[in-house]
């Protein structure tokens, strides 16, 4: 099943995020983005999106079937953004 990226965006502006990963990964929107662009190769995947509104943002990303699924140990990822 997909994992879910979620962070509160503090403005409704572009961001850009590279996730890196050994294989492809699909990455759909899930909650408030306005605009969600993927782009991807060399083991980089680069998001480029707009939220609707400041607030919760969500990503659902989903890896191969054929892949290992990341340590069951591994720390909860987050990504938070301050605004300037």
């Amino acid at each position: 099943s997909p994992f879910v990226l979620a962070w509160n965006a503090v403005e409704a502006k572009s961001t850009v995020l590279t996730l890196a990963a050994p294989y492809p990964l699909k990455v759909e929107a899930k909650t408030n983005l306005d605009r969600l662009k993927v782009g991807s190769g060399l083991g980089l995947t680069e998001l480029r999106m707009i939220p609707t509104i400041a607030g919760l943002v969500e990503l659902t990303i989903a890896i191969p079937n054929w892949a290992s699924p990341p340590p069951s140990l591994l720390a909860r990822l987050s990504y938070s953004e301050v605004k300037r």
